[in-house]
């Protein structure tokens, strides 16, 4: 899976989460750990803050 197919596979399933299920920092960093084991992609660096980066402005309670 290249970086490009697994950020959009994560940020679908991201936003398919029921609202309440994807507010804070603390879901996101959830959802990262289990993504990063169903999504193996390589990265030049380190993969959990790329995906949090990701996930980041749709995240309301954490983009601001």
């Amino acid at each position: 899976m290249t970086q490009s197919e697994a950020r959009e596979a994560m940020v679908s399933d991201w936003m398919a989460r029921l609202p309440q299920e994807r507010l804070t920092e603390h879901q996101a960093a959830i959802f990262t750990m289990k993504a990063m084991q169903r999504y193996p992609f390589s990265a030049d660096k380190d993969r959990y803050r790329l995906i949090m980066g990701w996930l980041k402005p749709h995240t309301p309670q954490w983009a601001g």
